[in-house]
């Protein structure tokens, strides 16, 4: 409808990982093999639990320019399961109720056409 949103929630880190492709002779998926993917998974599920919609960990914190960085708030330093470390987590405040929705007359389904 009209007042529909989708609600996201995201978890980013930075870190080293090995791809590999993984599936039968029918169908093959790329796989990412890191604790570094672990703590991203980690850290979008302890997106809802801090109530934010995005969590970012220190090591991309720290890859910030000074002005990116200056919108970010730190709001926890956690051991993350994954890391054998704790971790600073911050957030980007954003309300996502000012967003504004781009109205379609037809929704594009065809990848074509994106």
């Amino acid at each position: 409808g009209k007042d529909c949103r989708v609600n996201l929630s995201f978890g980013l880190h930075a870190g080293w990982a090995i791809e590999g492709a993984v599936g039968t002779d029918f169908k093959i998926d790329a796989s990412y093999v890191s604790p570094n993917v672990s703590v991203a998974e980690s850290l979008e599920r302890a997106a809802h639990t801090y109530g934010v919609h995005l969590l970012i960990s220190s090591n991309v914190a720290e890859t910030c320019s000074p002005s990116v960085a200056s919108f970010l708030r730190l709001i926890d330093k956690a051991l993350i399961r994954g890391s054998k470390l704790p971790l600073e987590l911050h957030t980007l405040d954003l309300d996502v109720s000012k967003l504004e929705v781009v109205q379609r007359d037809q929704p594009i389904w065809n990848t074509r056409q994106r």
